[in-house]
């Protein structure tokens, strides 16, 4: 099956199971099957239960691994706990990298169309509390602050000049060169998603 989603669990000491359970309700079974949880299995069902949140759980091995059966698939990452709620921080970390690692290794399939990331606490990942984005963005070899985070709705799109930053730095840290770079590589980004969709249309788009 194609068109898969990977979803990543994130901070084990948080409401995402929560999160994650009532989406879930809100989706279509068809819908679902394309939806591969990375996290641990063992720490969502003990979740799930202390919730009292009902849904089936699958654990299989990879996004690839197909199951007829309907229900939440999860790709079961190694942690220790024993409170579910109450991981060490130790192990938090250690869990929310390798939840990353492997997810951005399977997102370089084409069969993979996204990657959803939970909430995490930035300080897991570095001492500078730099994100998910700037992390997933040295992983793919991004020259540092050359990375876009693009929130867009059906109305509206909204580029952060910066991330993670205190308060207090944030004018510091702003410069008319990282506007015009953050521009560009929107623009071209929307320019060649334009083409693809056009490839095959009478009209074709022509960038101004």
């Amino acid at each position: 099956m194609k068109n898969k989603i990977l979803l990543v669990g994130g901070e084990p000491n948080s409401i995402n199971s929560e999160i994650i359970y009532k989406c879930l309700k809100k989706i279509s079974n068809e819908f679902k099957k394309k939806i591969y949880l990375i996290s641990n299995y063992e720490l969502i069902k003990k979740q799930f239960a202390l919730l009292k949140c009902k849904e089936k759980l699958i654990k299989v091995n990879s996004p690839f691994e197909i199951k007829k059966k309907d229900g939440l698939k999860i790709i079961d990452i190694d942690l220790k706990f024993n409170d579910p709620f109450k991981v060490t921080k130790k192990e938090s970390s250690k869990f929310i990298i390798k939840s990353l690692n492997y997810a951005h290794k399977q997102a370089l399939n084409k069969d993979v169309i996204g990657l959803i990331n939970c909430p995490i606490n930035k300080r897991t990942l570095n001492k500078n509390q730099f994100g998910v984005t700037e992390y997933l963005a040295r992983k793919c070899k991004i020259n540092k602050n050359s990375e876009v985070m693009l929130i867009v709705n059906k109305k509206l799109a909204v580029c952060p000049i910066t991330t993670h930053q205190d308060i207090k730095n944030v004018s510091k840290t702003i410069t008319s060169e990282k506007i015009i770079k953050k521009i560009k590589r929107i623009n071209k980004r929307i320019v060649l998603k334009k083409k693809k969709e056009t490839k095959n249309c009478k009209f074709r788009y022509k960038p101004s």
